[in-house]
């Protein structure tokens, strides 16, 4: 099923990338300044309402959402068009923007509703000892009837908690709970400095580059870019708030925001340090098994094999059963000693 979706997924984007494709160059033609009449409104047409509906029939359509979903795509093609459209026509602009408007407003109501229904459920399932990003996660889970939907919707307001309401936040710990941090000796914060002087010093010149031939890519291209350092900032930021946990019941690894995993300490196998050596003769074996998990842009320093598969939860809504988990800690050999006499204690209860 989810290879289904995946197939879906590409097959949509590629129909409209070779649909944008066709109406910017159309757009860009003299073409287009001689049949404005009738090729604004065509175009216009292709980016409000065939895209937000091909979009509907691969992806959403097998997700069970609603058609009314696909209304900020819509809109979204509303600015994509006062970006591109040339200034010869603005009949076609004029149209489309007071047809959505009342659709627009008619979403807003829809979202406010569930968001009344979100908020309701968070009061009610808060506990005091429970990660607020949890809270929220059951919350939405009960409010929005597609898992998927609500896992995607978990993933950005993760991104926006720690890029931008986190910053006084301390890290996350539960009582009885031994907490080892896996940001301090990882290459997580050169990678995030150097990303990110890349992505603006290189954006800026291919943004002035981009923009002699179109202003509005160049901003689509800026815009991705400053998307992906707030990305990288709030996976950082989670990384210093979520040490990886440890009690006599369960470990609780959470690595950024892309990887999460909760395992009982009973159905841990093994707990063992992984040395640089052994890593690279795994290579991409680790990184590519169906039965492992692992966070990226970080080499990981311990394995956890587990007696019976557990969920592991990484980007993007995506989830695997796995049997290994790699993660990177600051202190390994602690880690290791802790694990191993919880588990000692656990096969002497058992």
């Amino acid at each position: 099923m989810f290879k289904l979706q995946k197939n879906n997924v590409m097959l949509f984007m590629l129909i409209s990338a070779i649909i944008v494709s066709v109406d910017a160059f159309i757009m860009q033609s003299s073409l287009f300044e001689q049949d404005a009449a009738v090729l604004g409104p065509a175009i216009a047409a292709d980016f409000v309402m065939v895209i937000p509906l091909l979009l509907y029939v691969f992806v959403y359509r097998k997700i069970k959402k609603p058609l009314l979903g696909v209304l900020p795509f819509a809109i979204l093609g509303y600015f994509a068009l006062l970006l591109l459209m040339p200034e010869t026509d603005n009949a076609a602009l004029a149209f489309v923007k007071y047809t959505l408007l009342p659709l627009e407003l008619l979403f807003v109501c829809y979202e406010l509703y569930k968001l009344y229904r979100v908020v309701r459920a968070f009061k009610s399932s808060r506990q005091p000892d429970a990660h607020p990003l949890d809270t929220m996660r059951i919350s939405l889970q009960s409010a929005i009837r597609s898992p998927r939907i609500a896992a995607w919707l978990m993933q950005d307001i993760s991104v926006v908690y720690y890029a931008f309401l986190a910053w006084r936040k301390k890290p996350y710990i539960r009582v009885d709970t031994a907490a080892y941090s896996c940001h301090e000796n990882s290459n997580a914060l050169i990678m995030l400095l150097f990303i990110t002087k890349i992505l603006i010093l290189e954006g800026a010149l291919l943004h002035f580059l981009l923009a002699q031939w179109s202003l509005g890519a160049a901003w689509l291209l800026s815009v991705s870019n400053l998307l992906f350092i707030i990305f990288l900032l709030a996976n950082y930021r989670a990384m210093q708030l979520n040490p990886i946990l440890v009690n006599d019941q369960s470990i609780r690894i959470q690595f950024g925001i892309q990887l999460r995993m909760e395992v009982d300490i009973s159905n841990v196998k093994s707990v063992t340090l992984l040395p640089p050596e052994e890593l690279k003769e795994r290579g991409t074996q680790v990184g590519t098994s169906t039965s492992a998990i692992q966070p990226q842009g970080v080499e990981p320093n311990v394995s956890i094999r587990l007696k019976e598969e557990g969920i592991g939860y990484g980007l993007f809504a995506s989830q695997r059963s796995v049997r290994e988990v790699y993660i990177f800690i600051d202190r390994p050999q602690a880690f290791l000693t802790d694990c191993h006499a919880r588990m000692s204690r656990a096969e002497l209860k058992a």
